[in-house]
């Protein structure tokens, strides 16, 4: 049986799981993590840099599907502390961590969009096989280095 059996776990397990893997990769790299008690404004926790920055981060896993949506109300891209770690699980394989900074919306692309809806606003990762080259540079080891 492998270790990397990701498809066993339901939404609610990756989700977890995605963000305790998140915190320690944070806590390896000398970075302090602080935990709301109530996660009711999309913020699952707060990072402190070693040069004093802090920064909210929100978690998001991806297993089957190929695109995260984030609730434009929550996620407010203009604010220059706010991350999007994104957790990939692939069967087989440990998860790849990607840090996104929210200030990347400001520029669309066909990787990060943006949906205006009557009933509804999001801000979008599509990761679609021509975009996955788009989030390279997002690698955790490229970006946790300039936080």
């Amino acid at each position: 049986m492998s270790a990397y059996a990701w498809a066993k776990l339901n939404k609610r397990q990756l989700g977890r799981y995605a963000e305790y893997f998140v915190k320690m990769e944070f806590t390896l790299a000398g970075v302090d993590i602080f935990t709301p008690e109530i996660d009711d404004k999309g913020i699952d926790f707060v990072a402190k840099s070693s040069r004093g920055k802090f920064w909210e981060v929100q978690v998001k896993s991806i297993l089957k599907s190929s695109n995260i949506y984030l609730d434009k109300k929550k996620f407010d891209v203009s604010s220059g502390s706010l991350l999007l770690a994104l957790v990939r699980f692939i069967d087989d394989q440990p998860p790849k961590q990607f840090l996104i900074p929210s200030l990347v919306w400001l520029a669309p692309n066909t990787l990060f969009v943006g949906y205006d809806r009557k009933d509804y606003s999001e801000w979008g990762v599509q990761l679609g096989k021509k975009n996955e080259r788009l989030l390279l540079p997002f690698a955790f080891e490229n970006v946790i280095g300039t936080l």
